[in-house]
């Protein structure tokens, strides 16, 4: 059930490619050794205007990923570990980003907290 919430900076004019959220999705599978439609992708573009580093100027900084990772039960931290190394080489490949410009935000548990179609994630 993992969701991932992928925003990324682009470079003006940069549109989204039309089968990245897909690409990313079925790579994803392997990594969270998750059944198909298990592995739900939202992505998004932020304008380079729209990002800033402290004491960079905006021409200057990389263009980073920025994915949020929501899991029914989170994991220990042995396990993130590996997973996020895993997603992030993933996330950069399809993308075409450098691995250190790719940065994982891991969500609290889901369990207890979400319902989807109503019904509460247990």
């Amino acid at each position: 059930m993992p969701i991932l919430e992928i925003e990324y900076i682009a470079t003006k004019g940069e549109l989204i490619p039309g089968d990245l959220a897909q690409r990313i999705a079925d790579a994803a599978e392997s990594i969270f050794n998750s059944p198909k439609g298990t592995i739900w992708i939202k992505l998004r573009q932020l304008e380079a205007d729209g990002y800033a580093e402290n004491g960079i100027p905006s021409t200057s900084t990389p263009r980073p990923v920025f994915a949020k990772v929501l899991k029914r039960k989170a994991g220990d931290e042995s396990t993130l570990r590996g997973e996020a190394m895993a997603l992030a080489r993933c996330i950069a490949q399809q993308m075409d980003r450098d691995v250190e410009n790719i940065h994982i935000i891991y969500e609290a548990s889901a369990q207890g907290r979400i319902a989807f179609g109503g019904e509460l994630l247990c």
